[in-house]
């Protein structure tokens, strides 16, 4: 099934275009080190005391970097479902 547009024209090239790649799962000690290189001298807990706009960038940047919203949830103490809006 292709999914197309109001004109009636494909939105994808390809049929596969909108799968999501392989993602291969982080190791909660290799999401620690990860977030160690991306929050660096702040600690994984501290994010929650943050203002709003700071700790969402922290947040999308854990994510971008492939750690799960569950993994994020156990670092910081952050609810999944903060984690998941920001």
């Amino acid at each position: 099934m292709v999914a197309k547009g109001n004109g009636g024209q494909n939105l994808f090239e390809d049929a596969s275009d909108y799968r999501f790649g392989q993602r291969s799962r982080v190791t909660d000690a290799e999401a620690r080190e990860v977030a160690r290189r991306i929050l660096g001298d702040i600690a994984p807990g501290d994010v929650k005391a943050m203002e709003r706009p700071r700790r969402n960038a922290l947040l999308f940047d854990l994510k971008d970097a492939g750690l799960s919203v569950r993994q994020i949830e156990r670092l910081t103490g952050i609810g999944r479902g903060t984690i998941a809006k920001s």
